[in-house]
């Protein structure tokens, strides 16, 4: 198979070429661009680099995953606080036309969460977090062979997690340092992670998760601090395996999930 996957983040647009929907193996190098938050332009990028990436070669099934809430179709997504130029714009129906292929949709988060679920080394459920320009959560179910639900847990704990993002998003400290968070300076990074750490203290007894992945680049970034904290909260913490390539591989579990979907 010839599948093409899409990390569509707040600020980073990643682009990757895989040759089957049961292995996580990237062919080649992912393609990387800043977003312009034009909407034209930026869903220009992606066409143009998804035929580069393919060649001559017809696509078989487009994945995507975007920092939002999406409708219960899976083609579109209605709102989002990072990529608001894109909701309500039928970029799935775009995306099918202009490259001729099956296209498969949904939440970021609940994208990683298919991706750990389907290709990493857990076999039971879990709560994946992502921290990066947002912060989201995504609880991942096994039902059988091969069949893992994701399911977008925001909405439940919606007042929690705006509040959570808005105090340790990358967006949010962007505004409230006046600078990204690689500029920050140690003593910043202290404050921010004893902050993160509270907030994520109050997500376990609020959530019960029985154990939480996490993804997302200040996750990763962080990740020593963050498995740090496993001890302290009495559950098993883990870093994506995946790391930045955990939206590509996610977006890859959004196809498997629809081609099983469809034989079944």
């Amino acid at each position: 198979m010839n599948i093409i996957t899409i990390d569509l983040g707040g600020t980073n647009t990643r682009v990757a070429r895989f040759d089957d929907q049961r292995v996580a193996k990237i062919v080649g190098q992912p393609i990387r661009r800043r977003n312009t938050h034009d909407y034209e332009n930026d869903l220009s990028f992606i066409v143009k680099t998804a035929l580069e990436l393919s060649g001559a070669t017809k696509i078989d099934a487009l994945g995507i995953g975007v920092p939002g809430r999406v409708n219960d179709e899976k083609t579109d997504m209605i709102a989002s606080n990072n990529l608001p130029e894109w909701t309500n714009r039928r970029f799935c129906d775009r995306l099918a036309q202009s490259l001729h292929c099956s296209v498969y949709m949904d939440n970021d988060g609940v994208a990683a969460g298919l991706g750990e679920g389907y290709f990493g080394d857990t076999q039971s459920d879990f709560h994946y977090l992502i921290w990066g320009t947002g912060i989201s959560g995504v609880l991942v179910e096994y039902k059988g062979e091969d069949k893992i639900i994701a399911t977008y847990i925001r909405p439940d704990y919606k007042a929690f997690f705006d509040e959570w993002e808005s105090e340790c998003g990358g967006a949010a400290l962007t505004r409230k340092y006046g600078k990204p968070g690689e500029e920050l300076v140690q003593d910043d990074w202290a404050q921010i992670n004893t902050l993160f750490a509270k907030y994520l203290h109050e997500y376990i007894k609020l959530a019960q998760p029985s154990k939480i992945v996490f993804g997302g680049g200040l996750a990763i970034h962080h990740a020593e601090t963050i498995t740090g904290h496993a001890k302290e909260m009495n559950i098993p913490i883990e870093i994506t395996q995946f790391t930045a390539d955990s939206g590509l591989v996610g977006a890859l579990g959004l196809v498997r999930r629809g081609i099983v979907s469809a034989y079944n």
